[in-house]
């Protein structure tokens, strides 16, 4: 991850110096206005590997989970404004999800009738993130097309999977995490019109603390087996990347 970093800002120097540097002969002719507000849209594209070790003291189990997720298609939606020093501060919805399925098989005896549930489960989830970003801005011209940036930002979370089941075929549980992302994001603002800029950036994962707390509930014993896990990783095993498009106000 740290090799990310080093060559995020690379790219980030490299593309100002190359590009940047050109956009101001052109920047008398666009006459950039200072807008104090601005609406993006983003979309991510990410990638990330995590492994949780899970303790059951209860049943003296010991099982550890490992999981990789991909993302080509991560739409969300910003709202950012202009602060001291023409540099800038930004909310981010970067996840907001809620849902609720059911799966039920019934039994029937042969003359039709219904027994009841043979098996299923309810299944809830939810997924709610936000990213708090001040962003520094080095190049306070503002007549400039292209700015390089350099965001910090912590990024709140919590996500949600709860199983209600029918049956004791499948024992009911909950698992929740909520935890808190430190994000250093350098990025490139080009202004496409007055109005249009579009934001390339890399959000490198700093740090990590995450909370996970794991309930079962056994209707056969009678009780609960919980767990609560803290977490925290350094510069964990994470890669993204955002191309947005604002418009100021």
């Amino acid at each position: 991850m740290k090799h990310i970093l080093f060559l995020s800002f690379w790219f980030f120097s490299f593309s100002y110096h190359s590009h940047c540097q050109e956009s101001e002969l052109k920047a008398v002719a666009l006459d950039i206005v200072t807008y104090k507000y601005l609406v993006k849209a983003y979309n991510t594209v990410s990638y990330s590997r995590k492994s949780t070790t899970t303790l059951w003291p209860n049943y003296y189990v010991k099982s550890q989970a490992r999981q990789e997720d991909y993302a080509f298609l991560h739409p969300s939606i910003a709202f950012a404004w202009s602060t001291r020093r023409s540099n800038m501060a930004e909310v981010e919805l970067t996840s907001f999800r809620f849902g609720r399925s059911k799966d039920v098989v019934y039994a029937y005896d042969s003359a039709g009738n219904l027994q009841g549930a043979a098996s299923g489960a309810t299944f809830s989830s939810a997924d709610i993130a936000l990213r708090i970003e001040r962003v520094v801005n080095f190049d306070k011209r503002h007549r400039m097309r292209c700015r390089p940036m350099l965001g910090f930002a912590l990024s709140p979370y919590y996500t949600l999977d709860k199983v209600a089941a029918y049956t004791t075929a499948m024992l009911p549980s909950t698992v929740q995490h909520f935890g808190v992302r430190g994000y250093i994001i350098p990025r490139i603002n080009y202004s496409i019109t007055k109005r249009l800029v579009l934001d390339v950036n890399i959000p490198v994962l700093v740090a990590d603390l995450d909370i996970h707390v794991n309930r079962a509930f056994n209707p056969a014993l009678g009780k609960e087996a919980r767990t609560s896990i803290g977490d925290f990783n350094v510069f964990p095993r994470s890669f993204s990347a955002r191309l947005g498009l604002g418009m100021r106000l």
